[in-house]
């Protein structure tokens, strides 16, 4: 039997869509007495919509989209000659993201219809693809190790490649480009980040020939597909660990330019506080957040030296 709230979603949502009411019904009814497999996964993505937890999701998709937009990328649009280079090597970071960023946001297509095995193993290839870039950006920075570049007569530099890439990391598994992105500092402050945000899971999925048995279910995978609470949560949960290590990694990369200015990126700190306590935590240092990650505490005392927490939430913190 179909849940009233799933078919009352269902309805304003063709509402929005501007279908006339007297054709919803018959849609209704076409779509989810069928087997066709369009329509099953229009069925799964109502029930997803209207999960209660979906809208935090998705309040985390779009603070992470806002920030790397108005925040970071928009620090390089106007150009400094003295630092060509550098802005190259940046800006390059973003563009070499792009193929990753996409291959994250479709994993999360799949899994709001229903295919949360899939969106697992396009999310682990996402955030390799993220980690590989981010090591290359930051090497090739701090090194100097950039690619060369011509001058043509206008006096106009042209970019062969900004960012000279690595080649010893295809050789690497998530564990090891976890460690490199650790000793690299990448992750800042954090350590042990395989573990920290429950990578290893993510990583069974690929490698493990058990995983779709064990956490999907063969009878959900291939034959009777559906929405799945526990599947979507824990899709979720992944999600938003990875979108909070490519913010992390980000601001770790953007330390390394002089010519950024880190108090224009007009970061909303109340927001990234409730939603990404991690990244918050390696805004810290460098004042972009004032007040506590736990409890929200509005401009604690010694809130670099407690790890971005007030005194009280910073005990509780250590004695776990």
């Amino acid at each position: 039997m179909v849940d009233e709230g799933i078919k009352e979603a269902f309805f304003a949502l063709k509402r929005a869509e501007g279908i006339p009411e007297e054709l919803i019904e018959s849609l209704y009814l076409n779509n989810y007495n069928s087997t066709n497999e369009v329509q099953i996964s229009e069925y799964i993505r109502i029930q997803t919509w209207s999960y209660k937890h979906y809208n935090h999701w998705n309040s985390k998709t779009e603070l992470f989209s806002v920030i790397m937009q108005n925040s970071y990328i928009s620090q390089s649009q106007e150009l400094n000659v003295n630092n060509m280079r550098e802005r190259l090597a940046y800006d390059f970071y973003f563009r070499g993201l792009i193929p990753s960023v996409k291959i994250l946001f479709s994993s999360s297509e799949l899994a709001i219809r229903g295919k949360y095995f899939e969106a697992m193993i396009l999310l682990r290839s996402s955030l390799e693809g993220c980690i590989k870039i981010a090591l290359d950006a930051q090497n090739t920075i701090v090194n100097k190790t950039f690619n060369e570049f011509e001058e043509p007569r206008e006096g106009v530099f042209s970019q062969t490649l900004g960012v000279k890439p690595q080649k010893n990391l295809d050789n690497l598994g998530l564990g090891k480009l976890c460690r490199e992105v650790e000793n690299k500092q990448l992750s800042g402050h954090l350590t042990n980040i395989y573990e920290r945000f429950n990578l290893y899971e993510l990583n069974d999925y690929v490698h493990s020939k058990l995983i779709a048995q064990d956490k999907i279910g063969w009878q959900n995978l291939i034959f009777d597909r559906k929405f799945n609470e526990k599947s979507w949560i824990e899709f979720s949960i992944h999600f938003q660990n990875v979108l909070e290590l490519i913010l992390i990694f980000t601001h770790n990369i953007v330390r390394e330019h002089t010519w950024i200015n880190l108090d224009e990126l007009e970061l909303d700190d109340f927001k990234i506080i409730e939603l990404f306590p991690k990244y918050a935590e390696e805004l810290v240092s460098d004042g972009l957040i004032e007040n506590c990650i736990d409890c929200k505490k509005l401009n604690p005392v010694k809130l670099k030296e407690r790890r971005g927490r007030c005194k009280v939430c910073h005990d509780e913190l250590t004695e776990k």
